[in-house]
């Protein structure tokens, strides 16, 4: 191998990966597009723009909260940004027809002609926006599982793509309540966020955290098999968040404690389950290949703690230096090595658990991962 051709980092996507991301990207923006009429007719631009400053806070607070659950296999950031645009932009439209529909036409016809605005109103908010808001949400958690599934990797990933799913969807019908109640945007800003932090996202979250389990099975229903949990979990939470207050003897205090302290509780078990399972999932996956002298002890001991990869990428690019690599390649090859090194380990558990025959394009995307491997190794190393 040539000295130039050593320090050459390996592609790491082909063509119809960036066509798929694209294509994507462009539904997300334009649907988000689509809305922005809506923002601005009520009180105007000036004010649809201050209550995006507003619908900023939240989405901050969810954004630092994945940052910490997702620290130690952070995905990367463009897909972040198509999932908080896909609930930011396609869920809201697609949300908002269904709801309309469902109070325009629907429930009016499914209940008794005695009917009131309030028990329309009661029905669309309680029984048909838990679902259908739950469901196009999920959707887009289930797109990223399938087109971008090397980037699916388990639980985790699927409590922070649909976090940051249910930040944009909050985002976006945050600023629609705001500037329709601009005159009191302090009171609604309090109620729908300090009063109740916990909502859109946390219950996406709890949809992504089931899907994340259909990773580990090769039967073709399992993804069908997850959604029932899935749906049914981020549903149930989300109607006592739009109905409890209709409850007999229900208080405003009494509503706060039931829509926040249960589901901060089960958001709290989920995310220390999950990050234990991930972590596990990727050192058993390891350890053949540990064994069978593929990937060093040192280097499946560096995937555990963070601080030992930091450690690693410094030392990387002071070795990479002495072989003569232009600055940064170093640093950037061991980024990679630790990413390729834990996908590894997540795709060979993950065929272990399926209990069915390796097939041989499985086969071929873990040799290459192995081929990767030994690319990126060799840039700070001479093995």
């Amino acid at each position: 191998m040539s000295k130039t051709h050593r320090h050459i980092l390996p592609r790491q996507h082909g063509v119809s990966f960036y066509t798929q991301l694209i294509f994507l990207g462009f539904l997300g923006g334009i649907s988000f597009l689509e809305i922005l009429p809506a923002l601005a007719q009520p009180a105007g631009i000036s004010a649809a723009v201050v209550s995006a400053v507003w619908a900023l806070v939240p989405v901050v607070f969810t954004l630092m909260l994945v940052w910490i659950i997702d620290y130690w296999e952070p995905e990367p950031l463009w897909l972040y940004g198509f999932a908080f645009l896909w609930g930011g932009g396609v869920s809201v439209v697609i949300g908002a027809f269904i709801n309309d529909f469902a109070s325009s036409r629907l429930i009016p016809q499914l209940i008794n002609e005695g009917a009131t605005v309030y028990d329309i109103s009661r029905y669309t908010a309680s029984w048909v926006s838990p679902l259908s808001e739950e469901v196009v949400k999920g959707f887009g958690i289930i797109l990223i599982y399938v087109a971008f599934r090397h980037y699916f990797n388990g639980p985790i990933d699927g409590i922070v793509y649909g976090a940051l799913i249910g930040a944009g969807f909050g985002f976006t019908e945050n600023i629609l309540y705001f500037v329709r109640n601009y005159d009191f945007l302090a009171q609604v800003f309090t109620v729908r966020f300090l009063d109740g932090p916990l909502s859109h996202d946390t219950y996406s979250a709890l949809f992504g955290f089931f899907i994340g389990f259909a990773e580990f099975s090769h039967k073709r229903w399992a993804l069908v098999r997850w959604l029932v949990p899935a749906l049914l979990s981020a549903g149930f939470f989300h109607f006592i968040n739009n109905d409890a207050l209709n409850w007999e003897g229900m208080t405003y205090t009494k509503y706060k404690i039931l829509t926040n302290v249960p589901l901060a509780v089960v958001a709290l078990i989920i995310v220390i389950f999950a990050r234990f399972y991930e972590k596990q999932t990727v050192v058993d996956g390891l350890e053949p290949y540990v064994r069978g002298g593929l990937v060093a002890r040192h280097e499946a001991k560096m995937i555990e703690q963070v601080k030992y990869r930091r450690q690693a990428i410094v030392w990387a690019e002071y070795q990479s230096r002495k072989f003569g690599a232009p600055e940064g390649v170093g640093a950037q090859a061991m980024r990679q090595f630790q990413q390729v090194v834990i996908q590894l380990g997540h795709e060979t558990n993950r065929l272990s658990r399926s209990q069915s025959t390796i097939s041989d394009s499985e086969q071929a995307y873990l040799q290459s991962l192995l081929s990767k491997i030994e690319s990126l190794r060799r840039i700070f190393t001479t093995r």
